[in-house]
């Protein structure tokens, strides 16, 4: 299960279903991005990015595939 601790106070970003990872975390804004990667139901490395919890998948999950760092440019 994949953690992130705010102000001392543990969120849990992933269900525990599958094993996960949290690499990189970036906070712009008030929002939160996180980059990592999460087992599928094949046993395949998907990467992702967890906007807010919200997680997207930047891999398809027919490779094993991981995302090592996040970095967020909000252009105006």
């Amino acid at each position: 299960m994949a953690r992130l601790w705010v102000n001392g106070k543990v969120q849990s970003i992933t269900d525990g279903k599958h094993h996960a990872v949290a690499n990189s975390v970036f906070v712009k804004n008030n929002t939160i991005y996180i980059a990592g990667y999460e087992k599928n139901d094949n046993d395949r490395d998907v990467a992702k990015l967890w906007i807010n919890g919200v997680a997207k998948n930047l891999t398809d999950g027919t490779k094993n595939g991981y995302a090592h760092s996040i970095f967020v440019e909000i252009k105006k």
